[in-house]
This record gives structure tokens, C-alpha cells and sequence, in this order.
């Protein structure tokens, strides 16, 4: 399978297990949503063929037209603008809602996650979760409710209006559809690769800059602002390069799709200028025709951008999806013990090692025992492994070799509520 084929195939399934673990649940809000997108479509096709009857009571010289004409438009533009807004508040409290569940469960994941793997990791990368990436879901899943439903729907109810008034000229004019599909699928999967590089790089320098910031005292101390300096600028420099080039990829969309509906235009008007000079046509169906013409070209340039959109947050949601799916290696057994400690508990540590996930070692071959009733220190520099030792004592994270024992019984073999709650933890 081809690289374009597995990143559309991805895009895919990242959109559907979003509808699948999050949307779908709440089905009924959606069903009321996509009653209100029908009648935005409805009203939306309306237009033309209001137009188109208007301007051929006109050539009729119809009197009465002049006085209903205004109050047709009236009735058709309200009539829109109530189910437009509907249906816009409507879908900000389902996309809103949906995402405040994408954030519960983030959170709820990262609360479960191994600490030491915390320690070694910045926690503002975590954070840019919560942001960035959160922020361009959002805007993907407005898109998509009111883009991929109120423009697709409302292309098919022009479409029905095109093929109602003139079906030859709508043959003319869907002639160009197709042309338009190429270009906006080329884009949407460059913009993607983009937007997961500009993702990554934006959440190192959230880290990059909260570090800076909690460090800043060490940093004057050693006379080091300059170099922290120029390793902001080139980050920013990264930056901007992918943002700019997220920017010009989007810029070349609008004016491919504009030129193509001026094809549409083009071909309409110039087979209508030949019926009317050959006598046949009348200007009512030509003035109805153009406006749906231009509503529909309207909303296709809508769905072209949403693509870019869908894309972008894909990215996003991969990133997002990728932090739920790490599995805490940290469990209880399937037979664990609950901790009875005995009037004088012993801590035994044999052979106990651990290396963070990236190869960085803390501890190497730890023996030691702590005996009851007597206060056991841990002296060394910082950084040494004090604080991790006391971590897998509690354990936040799992020895990577060697084991620690509670009254010669490993504490794996132990339930981590037990084991925790016998254990009394005051922070400096």
C-alpha cells in the first residue's frame, strides 16, 4: 500500500474512533442537529428557485409579483437565519461537550500514568495536549458538523435546484466538479504531515520555555542567557517556517477552487448566450440558475477547505490518542495481597535497578535494608536516585531489575491502594 493511501486510510480511522468512543453515545443530539442542517439546505435551495419564479413573473409584466417578490425573499432569508442559528448553537454544545469528555479521559489517563516517567518528561508537553492539540480538534469538529453535513447537504438540495431549473446547463456546470477533488486531497495530506510536525515542535517549545522560566536563577548564575536565548530563537524559527508553510499550502486552495467555479460560470453563461441568441432560454431560469450556481460553488469551496481542517486535526486527535493508548506498567496482579504490616515491618531492597525509557539510568544494583524503629537516611547529591528510590518503594514505577520487599513479601505481589496506604509521603 502506498504512503498517500495509509495516511488517508489513518485520517479515517482516527475521525471514526472519535465518533465511535465519544459522538456516538449521544446520537439523539446529533440526530436533532442533522434535522436542523436539512432545513438549512432546504432553505438555502429556496433562493434560486424564488428568484427564478420572481424574474419570470417580471418579464410577464405579473403586477402582483413587484408586491410579493420582497415578502417571499423576507419569508426565505428568516427562515434560514432561524435554522442557521438553531443549529449553530446546537452543534457548539455537542462539539464542546465532546470535547470536555476527550479532556476528561486525557486527564484521567495521565493520572493513572507511571510518575517516574513524568519526572524525566517535561510536563509542558503534556500540557500542549490540553491546548493546541485540543484547539485544532475543535476547529476540525465544527468544521465537520457544519461543514461536512450544512455544505454537503446544501451542494446536494442546489444540486436538486440546478437539475430542476435547467438540467443542461447543470450538466455543464457539474462538468468541473471532479477537477476540484484532486488538488484538495494533494493539499489536505501535505497539510497534515505539516500540522503533526508544527504540533510537535509548538509542544517542545512550550516545554523548552516553561524549563527556561523554572530554571531561570540557575541559568543567570552561570551567566547562560545568551545560549538559552539563541535556542529560543531557533525554535521559534522552526515555528514559523512550518506555520508559514501551513499558511501558503492553504493559500493555494481557495484560488484553485475559484478559478474552477469561474469555469462553471463561464460555460453556463456562454451556452445560455447562445440559446438566447438563437432565440430560445428566458432570463428567469438564467438569473435562477446563476444564484444557485453561486451558492453551490459557495459551499463546495466550504468543503475544500474542510478537508484541510480534518487533516490538521487528525494530527492532533493521533497525538492525543496516542497518550491514552500507553498502557501503565504498573498493576496490580491478578492475586495481589493486601498489605498487613507486622508490629516491626522491615524494607529490603535487592539488587534493585532502574532506567527511565529512554536508557537514562538512576539506580544500579541497590542493596539495602531498613529496619524497623529506627529512622533510615538517604544522603547524596541531587539527581543521585534518592527521590526514585523512594518512588519505587511506593511504587509509582517498577524496579527494572532486582525487588523490593515489605516483611519478606515483594511488593508486586501487593496491591498499590494497600501498599500506599501504609505509607506516610511529606513532600520538602
Amino acid at each position: 500500500m502506498s504512503r498517500s493511501k495509509q495516511n488517508t486510510k489513518s485520517t479515517f480511522h482516527i475521525w471514526y474512533r472519535l465518533w465511535r468512543e465519544e459522538l456516538r453515545p449521544y446520537w439523539p443530539k446529533l440526530l436533532v442537529i442533522m434535522v436542523l442542517v436539512l432545513g438549512v439546505a432546504g432553505t438555502t435551495s429556496l433562493y434560486p428557485l424564488a428568484i427564478q419564479w420572481i424574474f419570470e413573473r417580471f418579464e410577464l409584466k405579473d403586477i402582483n409579483a413587484l408586491h410579493i417578490a420582497p415578502i417571499i425573499i423576507i419569508f426565505v432569508t428568516l427562515l434560514k437565519s432561524i435554522f442557521f442559528f438553531t443549529q449553530s448553537r446546537a452543534t457548539n454544545g455537542f462539539v464542546i461537550g465532546a470535547l470536555k469528555r476527550l479532556q476528561w479521559r486525557l486527564f484521567s489517563t495521565l493520572m493513572q500514568r507511571e510518575q517516574l516517567v513524568f519526572s524525566h518528561t517535561s510536563m509542558s508537553s503534556y500540557a500542549a495536549h490540553f491546548t493546541t492539540d485540543l484547539t485544532y480538534i475543535r476547529d476540525a469538529l465544527l468544521k465537520l458538523m457544519t461543514g461536512l453535513l450544512r455544505d454537503s447537504f446544501t451542494v446536494l438540495a442546489l444540486v436538486g435546484a440546478l437539475f430542476y431549473i435547467d438540467w443542461q446547463l447543470a450538466i455543464v456546470a457539474m462538468c468541473v466538479l471532479p477537477f476540484a477533488v484532486v488538488p484538495v486531497q494533494f493539499i489536505g495530506k501535505k497539510l497534515k504531515k505539516i500540522a503533526a510536525a508544527a504540533q510537535k515542535e509548538v509542544s517542545n517549545m512550550m516545554s523548552f520555555v516553561t524549563d527556561s522560566l523554572h530554571g531561570l536563577k540557575t541559568i543567570k548564575a552561570y551567566n547562560y542567557e545568551a545560549n538559552i536565548t539563541a535556542q529560543a530563537q531557533s525554535k521559534f524559527d522552526e515555528i514559523e517556517a512550518l506555520q508559514l508553510k501551513s499558511i501558503n499550502r492553504r493559500a493555494m486552495l481557495e484560488p484553485i477552487l475559484e478559478v474552477l467555479g469561474g469555469l462553471a460560470i463561464a460555460g453556463v453563461v456562454g451556452l445560455v448566450a447562445w440559446r438566447l441568441s438563437s432565440g430560445q432560454g428566458a432570463l428567469g431560469t438564467f438569473t435562477g440558475f446563476v444564484t444557485a450556481l453561486l451558492l453551490a460553488a459557495q459551499a463546495v469551496r466550504g468543503l475544500g477547505n474542510l478537508h484541510i481542517y480534518v487533516q490538521e486535526g487528525a494530527a492532533a486527535l493521533e497525538r492525543i490518542y496516542t497518550v491514552i493508548e500507553t498502557q501503565d506498567s504498573v498493576k496490580d496482579t491478578q492475586n495481589a495481597e493486601t498489605l498487613m504490616l507486622n508490629k516491626a515491618p522491615s524494607i529490603t531492597l535487592e539488587n534493585v535497578s532502574f532506567a527511565y525509557p529512554n536508557g537514562a539510568q538512576a539506580l544500579n544494583t541497590i542493596n539495602l535494608t531498613i529496619e524497623a524503629s529506627k529512622s533510615t537516611a538517604l544522603v547524596g547529591r541531587s539527581g543521585s536516585g534518592k527521590s526514585t528510590l523512594f518512588s519505587l518503594i511506593m511504587r509509582l514505577a517498577d524496579c527494572t531489575s532486582g525487588q523490593i520487599l515489605i516483611d519478606n513479601k515483594p511488593i508486586s505481589s501487593l496491591t498499590k491502594h494497600s501498599l500506599r496506604n501504609s505509607i506516610a509521603y511529606v513532600g520538602q
